[in-house]
């Protein structure tokens, strides 16, 4: 059984006179130890996807349709209380720009120890022993003295590294991370990444990587979900996706990647911009942009099929209609 199992997930916001289909039909799964990337453009539903799976979609959003199935268990049907016991201690979230998730008026020890606090009944002491091991595990020099230290004392990087202690204060076995490198410098963007991954190694969680990053998705993920308009356009092992993407969309955005074997004078880019989440064409979602777009891409909205082993794509060209006018 899959540590983490979504099918059909619909998160919809209701507007006074429209419909934004955030998420809208998005089907994945995550095994144990496994790091799951989603990647995709700002507006694709990334980190939406991941505040339904936390359930943490505030108002007028909701999850309208689909389940999704955590240790067994359709986190849907729970009741708040429930969750609310749930998060932190078998699954965690780190969220994007540490520097606001943070509050500026506690002390970093005070808001790591707070996760332990709230579902263990444990000494004062203990929760700060456990602390200091915490920010010691990922990489926060003289922890015994800094724990007593406020958000604003801490780097980017530093901080980064705190949302992550606060996020594995309980050992969860799923660990969402919405944009954990954004605004990073490169050199502690790899320190990040290679402590997710060391993580990863030692305690066997799950990761859910949100990134819009193809260069973070090759360095760290084991497989990768590409999304495009709130829906999953492609879906392959990670190696499978950077050596033989298949939707146009993929393709896009990796030929939008410099290269450090060949000078050109132009990059490749995909033409015009990702529409909003209330005017979703007719059809292919990805049909008003495609450099391959066919008359059936106009019409008919391509299923998420297999095209080889652990790869999906949602694309009319690899189907079996016949006599499609190219």
């Amino acid at each position: 059984m899959p540590l983490l199992e979504v099918e059909g997930l619909k998160t919809h916001f209701f507007g006074k006179r429209s419909v934004t289909k955030a998420v809208d039909g998005v089907s994945f799964t995550l095994d144990h130890g496994e790091i799951l990337g989603i990647v995709g453009e700002s507006g694709s539903g990334k980190s939406v996807t991941s505040l339904s799976l936390m359930r943490l979609v505030d108002h007028p959003g909701r999850v309208v349709a689909g389940s999704i199935r955590f240790e067994g268990r359709d986190l849907l049907t729970l009741s708040r209380e429930e969750m609310r016991k749930l998060r932190g201690r078998r699954m965690s979230m780190i969220f994007q720009e540490p520097g606001t998730s943070m509050n500026p008026v506690l002390t970093v020890g005070f808001q790591i120890g707070e996760a332990i606090r709230s579902h263990e009944r444990v000494e004062p002491a203990e929760v700060r022993r456990r602390t200091m091991e915490l920010m010691e595990m990922v990489g926060i020099p003289d922890a015994k003295q800094r724990l007593n230290q406020y958000p604003h004392q801490f780097s980017g990087g530093m901080l980064q590294r705190l949302m992550i202690a606060m996020g594995l204060a309980l050992s969860p076995s799923l660990l969402i991370a919405d944009e954990p490198v954004t605004a990073l410098d490169v050199t502690i963007q790899a320190q990040i990444l290679d402590l997710l991954k060391d993580l990863r190694d030692t305690t066997n969680a799950a990761v859910l990587l949100i990134t819009h990053d193809m260069g973070v998705v090759a360095e760290t993920c084991d497989r990768v979900v590409v999304m495009y308009l709130g829906a999953i356009v492609e879906e392959a092992p990670v190696e499978t996706l950077f050596d033989d993407p298949k939707h146009p969309y993929t393709q896009g955005l990796l030929g939008s990647i410099p290269s450090i074997e060949e000078k050109v004078e132009w990059l490749q880019a995909i033409p015009g911009t990702i529409p909003n989440a209330n005017e979703i064409p007719t059809g292919c979602r990805f049909s008003n942009r495609c450099p391959k777009v066919m008359d059936v891409c106009h019409t008919v909205d391509p299923a998420l099929e297999f095209v080889g082993e652990g790869h999906r794509v949602a694309c009319h060209l690899y189907t079996e209609t016949e006599d499609r006018d190219v």
